[in-house]
């Protein structure tokens, strides 16, 4: 009886104590709490502000405010690489850019993307690298046949960035980097326009969120 009663004492105050786990038990070291992996929500959302200047020296001087709002998803486990967990999203990312130095005002568009996440050891920083591609719009004048702008209203546009990526908590990150948008026809204009062909080149500046 004595015995038996020891032993649910035992099992009670095992079962009471924030302290000590039974994996922890187990292991031999019960003054040691089992240590958790650092999880990243799913979901997410994020924004990012770049500057962009045209590359190509066009005739016109194009420069970009360009303002991209992406939703992100995480679906699968991290890629462990040389014993970093490389970490892949998929983003769904609207893009409005407001011109300056051409004969156009506003593109507005959306690229379906990936980006890649490497932590640096087991410090808050990352490298992060990503882009995509996909359709949008522009107020081109596809009168005026010599302003040396976009040769159609309809304009695909390609995004790729990459950069320094800081883990505020387990749910807000900051990131800045160099960030790459390419506008284009791809040659299916009306014909009375040259597709130019915009490649543009700047710094980008971000923030986000996982739910």
């Amino acid at each position: 009886m004595k015995a038996t009663l020891r032993c649910l004492l035992l099992l009670a105050a095992v079962s009471f104590s924030p302290a000590i786990s039974s994996t922890s038990l187990w292991a031999g070291n019960p003054a040691v709490p089992p240590i958790e992996e650092t999880r990243h929500p799913a979901l997410g959302v994020s924004f990012e502000e770049s500057w962009l200047k045209e590359i190509d020296g066009n005739k016109n001087p194009y420069s970009y405010l360009s303002s991209k709002l992406s939703l992100d998803w995480e679906p699968w486990k991290p890629l462990v690489l040389l014993g970093q967990p490389i970490r892949w999203q998929w983003r769904s990312t609207f893009i409005a850019d407001a011109i300056m130095g051409g004969p156009e005002t506003v593109y507005l568009g959306w690229a379906p993307q990936v980006r890649w996440i490497a932590p640096i050891g087991k410090t808050p920083f990352s490298l992060y690298a990503g882009g995509g591609a996909g359709p949008g719009w522009a107020n081109v004048n596809t009168g005026n046949v010599n302003d040396g702008g976009l040769g159609s209203a309809f304009t695909f546009v390609i995004t790729a960035s990459g950069g320094l990526r800081y883990e505020i908590n387990s749910r807000w990150a900051t990131w800045i980097g160099v960030d790459y948008q390419h506008l284009s026809d791809a040659g299916i204009s009306n014909g009375n326009k040259p597709n130019i062909g915009l490649d543009s080149l700047g710094v980008i500046t971000g923030v986000g969120y996982g739910f």
